[in-house]
């Protein structure tokens, strides 16, 4: 069971109720509709809501090279799934691109279309490793396996 009960002390405050209620029974300690198990004594909010407010105070990731809101830790640093997928297409195909300026482009979410050539030296400068792309991977994806009948 995942609701809070007391440490063995009798506490009922545990279950949202006040010294003189006698603690649920095993079938209303059970029922997700129970008063009861609304509130846990180490929060304020009722135990349906809490993960709401987590959503909002967690610390968004960005990616390294564009600033967008990173997917995770790609080709060895934390990238959006915008950046890795430039950078897998980028080695697959062996690209060199040339920057039309002075090579020093700003490479931001809004303007990371606009040189390919800044963006992908900005993804080797942040850390992301060519050793990394798995260049046996094939285009789409999982493959499914074909039976012999």
């Amino acid at each position: 069971m995942d609701f809070c009960e007391g440490g063995g002390d009798g506490d009922a405050r545990h279950f949202g109720q006040d010294a003189g209620t006698p603690p649920p029974t095993p079938a209303q300690a059970r029922s997700p509709a129970s008063p009861e198990r609304q509130f846990c004594s180490s929060t304020t909010q009722p135990l349906g809501h809490a993960d709401e407010g987590i959503k909002e105070d967690m610390p968004r990731r960005l990616c390294l090279v564009c600033g967008d809101v990173a997917s995770g830790f790609h080709y060895g640093v934390v990238s959006c799934e915008v950046c890795k997928a430039f950078f897998k297409r980028t080695i697959h195909g062996n690209i060199e691109y040339t920057c039309p300026a002075a090579n020093d482009c700003d490479i931001n979410k809004r303007r990371r279309k606009a040189c390919r050539a800044c963006r992908f030296q900005k993804c080797l400068r942040m850390g992301m490793l060519k050793e990394r792309v798995r260049l046996d991977r094939v285009r789409g994806g999982r493959q499914k396996c074909r039976r012999n009948p």
